[in-house]
């Protein structure tokens, strides 16, 4: 089964969901939503196939629907917090249908044009209606819904942006899906011997256009993102088992050992020895953490915990 790299809080009630999650990397993906994110604490690398972006504490990040981003910090150690409002644009298609067709230019807000007044603006919509989401008092839909649409509306106004033909959208529906299944694929096979031309050949695909087309979906080469798919396995297995470090390597895909400590050191900050031998998967919140889960993940569950977590670095206002 495919690993699950972001789980969010869905409740039935609306159709946007917000999320709200201490972690030190978030893998690739894509999803139909608009995303509206805030850090709340730390300096996260967010990339995205046009856009490779260092955020920092009051950090703005938007990601237009199907955008494949990841999110990452400079070690293991140092997770970033932050909270996300995803929205299906189909949210105002009854009184405002041209949203649905909208992209927007800019992906990390703090360094676009906007003034001060302008994020100070957003991030207190953002932060109002994750609190009037999460403390579910009456009414709650349409006060969460009123700030969503201040929300769009300012963005609306203030970033750069276009507005996409039925063909355009079409088209980047079809790469959408072509990018799922071909990361699928490779979340399903990643403990194979796996290869970019034989992808291409299972796609119909020239070797060197699946390699473009990668690169600018993802926003990372096939092997960046097959080796943190690989090194993120590894973390689950080395917390959850006593095999030797030659055995997960294996298990993982990686052809030698020295191949899997080399994605560790980069992507971690440590060796996948240092990381059993310190007990580093002990050390980071283990009443938090899940096995579907990074090591040093919070990812409040309930309402309540939602509320504590904004709380912990937001003043309730």
């Amino acid at each position: 089964m495919p690993e699950n790299t972001y789980e969010v809080i869905r409740y039935d009630a609306t159709n946007f969901t917000f999320v709200a999650r201490e972690i030190a990397s978030v893998l690739p993906h894509t999803h139909r939503e608009l995303e509206l994110g805030l850090v709340l604490k730390g300096q996260p690398r967010m990339k995205t196939g046009s856009a490779d972006c260092l955020l920092r504490p009051g950090s703005l990040w938007l990601i237009n629907p199907f955008e494949s981003h990841s999110l990452r910090t400079r070690s293991i150690r140092t997770a970033c917090a932050y909270i996300a409002l995803q929205l299906p644009l189909s949210f105002f298609r009854q009184y405002f249908p041209q949203a649905e067709h909208v992209r927007f230019n800019a992906t990390d807000l703090t360094s676009a044009t906007l003034e001060e007044t302008d994020l100070s603006r957003l991030r207190g919509l953002l932060t109002e209606a994750a609190r009037c989401y999460w403390q579910e008092e009456p009414f709650y839909p349409l006060r969460t819904a009123a700030r969503i649409n201040e929300l769009m509306a300012l963005l609306l106004e203030k970033v750069p942006h276009a507005v996409m033909s039925d063909q355009d959208l079409q088209q980047a529906d079809i790469r959408a899906a072509r990018m799922q299944r071909i990361t699928s694929y490779i979340e399903d096979h990643m403990g194979e011997k796996l290869l970019l031309g034989d992808l291409a050949r299972k796609e119909g695909l020239t070797l060197a256009y699946l390699s473009h087309l990668f690169s600018q979906e993802v926003g990372m080469s096939f092997q960046t993102y097959l080796t943190g798919l690989r090194c993120r396995r590894a973390v689950a297995l080395l917390m959850q088992t006593d095999q030797s470090l030659s055995d997960i390597s294996l298990a993982c895909g990686f052809s030698a050992l020295k191949y899997m400590t080399q994605g560790f050191v980069e992507r971690y900050g440590c060796t996948p020895a240092e990381f059993r031998e310190t007990g580093l998967q002990d050390a980071l919140h283990p009443r938090e953490t899940t096995p579907s889960l990074a090591p040093g993940t919070i990812e409040p569950r309930t309402r309540a915990e939602c509320l504590r977590f904004l709380d912990s670095f937001t003043p309730a206002g």
